[in-house]
C-alpha cells in the first residue's frame, strides 16, 4: 500500500517527466539547500574571542 512507508514522499511513475522523477526520488534533505552555508573563515565574533585569548596570555 503506498504511504505505508513512514515517509510522506511521491514514488516516481513512468509517466513523469525526467526531472519531476528525479525531483520526486531525491530524500527532503536533498531538496532543501543548507541554511547555513560552510565556511572557513573566522567571524566578527570568533575574532573577539580570539583578541581576547591573546591578551590574556599577554598579561600573564
Amino acid at each position: 500500500m503506498p504511504g505505508t512507508k513512514g515517509m510522506n514522499k511521491e514514488e516516481p511513475r513512468p509517466e513523469d517527466t525526467l526531472e519531476e522523477a528525479q525531483a520526486k526520488s531525491k530524500s527532503v534533505d536533498e531538496r532543501i539547500p543548507p541554511v547555513i552555508p560552510p565556511h572557513d573563515e573566522t567571524g566578527p565574533g570568533e575574532e573577539v574571542l580570539e583578541q581576547e585569548a591573546k591578551a590574556v596570555r599577554q598579561q600573564r
